[in-house]
This record gives structure tokens, C-alpha cells and sequence, in this order.
């Protein structure tokens, strides 16, 4: 399946196991019947973003043409690096309250480095720092800028052997 994930041009492609809520999806009921699903998450999930829109568009297209089920010219897109979701490392916040980001998805990162605060929202002050359990590539960086204690602020695919992903 990570073959055909790769025909995407996409920088990454992420292989999970299912989760319980998955059972409910579509994607999960084809997989069931052996029929290839994927689902494609572009840089921007919280709202719509030309640029990201975009890049999902070329991607479903440029799988099209790949597989022979359309004629479109495209940009040859990326070499996808095949990641298992066990190699990523969730990065949650330490405490509720105004969140900033240093660090954005595709960004290499270095264990201890800080990729965020979250500060007081009555008085401005740093509540809590946010830093990298891990070296390697940011994944996903949380851009609302109100949070919950515990969530999820960033997912960075570990570095697994000192060198490159």
C-alpha cells in the first residue's frame, strides 16, 4: 500500500494501524474489502488555504494520471519518505492558555529545542515552554492560537539513526 501512497507525490506518506474510531469510516469499510483508500492531510487542517488546496489537488491528479485513469501533465511532486506512525512523537502542551510556535511542519528540530510557549491569557506570562522530545523533522505544528491542556501541539518524525529521514 505505501507503494501506491508514494504515486501521491507527497513529501511524506504515513502508515497507521487503525484505530477503534476508524472502524466507522469509509476509508477503514473499503481497506475491509481490499480496495487501496487513502486519506490526504495538506499543511493547513484547521481552515481552507489556496496554497494547500492546491498542493492536495496536484496530488490527487498527479495519482490519477500515475495510475492511467486520467491524461494531465504535472509536476513530478516529491520522492515520498515512508513513515510509520509509531516513528512520530506527539508533543503536548504543558498547561491551557495562548499558544505560539516557533517551529513549523517541515522544519528539522533538535532534541531539547523550543518549539513553543504557552502563555497566561490574563497576564501575557510564559506559563509553560514547549520543547522536542526528539530530533528531527516537525510533522504537524498546532496553529490555533487558544489551547487545552494536553493536546497534541506538534508531531516530529524521529531522526532514527543520527543522519537523514
Amino acid at each position: 500500500m505505501s507503494s501506491l501512497g508514494n504515486l501521491f507525490g507527497l513529501p511524506y506518506v504515513v502508515m497507521r494501524k487503525p484505530a477503534p474510531i476508524d472502524t466507522t469510516t469509509l476509508n477503514y469499510n473499503w481497506q475491509i474489502w481490499e480496495t487501496n483508500a487513502f486519506s490526504i492531510y495538506p499543511k493547513e487542517t484547521d481552515e481552507v488555504g489556496e496554497q494547500s488546496a492546491q498542493e492536495a489537488v496536484a496530488a490527487v491528479l498527479r495519482y490519477l494520471s500515475r495510475v492511467g485513469l486520467l491524461r494531465y501533465h504535472c509536476h513530478s511532486g516529491y520522492l515520498s519518505t515512508v513513515v510509520q506512525e509509531n516513528e512520530m512523537a506527539n508533543v503536548l502542551t504543558p498547561a491551557g492558555g495562548i499558544f505560539r510556535r516557533f517551529v513549523e511542519p517541515g522544519q528539522e528540530v533538535e532534541y531539547g529545542q523550543k518549539m513553543g510557549v504557552i502563555l497566561d491569557p490574563f497576564t501575557a506570562e510564559v506559563e509553560a515552554e514547549i520543547t522536542c522530545p526528539t530530533s528531527g523533522v516537525v510533522f504537524f505544528a498546532l496553529k490555533k492560537t487558544l489551547t487545552t491542556e494536553h493536546e497534541v501541539a506538534f508531531k516530529a518524525i524521529r531522526r532514527l539513526h543520527g543522519g537523514c529521514l
